[in-house]
């Protein structure tokens, strides 16, 4: 097990339908990229889209890139907080807490 695993897990709250992701969004980047690493003094994961903030762009394209990454339907994904914000708080339902850890600790 990598050691970042306890960082990860200050972004990641079990919740009785599934956990809740703390992520940050950098809209307009370059490549769209989830996990993009992780925030230590935001305590979230790093998330990188190419739409813009406006029309909802961002945020669809953030339930995207969860989606397929996490393997779960577009449904089980629903932004509780932050929707007009950087910060968002996400309620990813029908996934584990330990799956959701295994997963990104692969990656970041």
């Amino acid at each position: 097990m990598i050691q970042v695993s306890k960082d990860i897990s200050n972004a990641i709250r079990k919740h009785p339908n599934g956990i809740i992701l703390s992520i940050f969004v950098t809209p307009q980047s370059s490549e769209s990229l989830f996990p993009a690493g992780y925030n230590q003094w935001r305590r979230c994961i790093e998330i990188k889209v190419q739409s813009p903030p406006s029309d909802n762009k961002a945020n669809n394209e953030v339930i995207k890139l969860l989606t397929s990454f996490l393997g779960v339907s577009n449904k089980d994904i629903e932004i509780i907080s932050g929707s007009h914000s950087r910060l968002k708080q996400v309620l990813v339902k029908s996934i584990l807490y330990e799956d959701a850890i295994r997963k990104l600790e692969e990656k970041i």
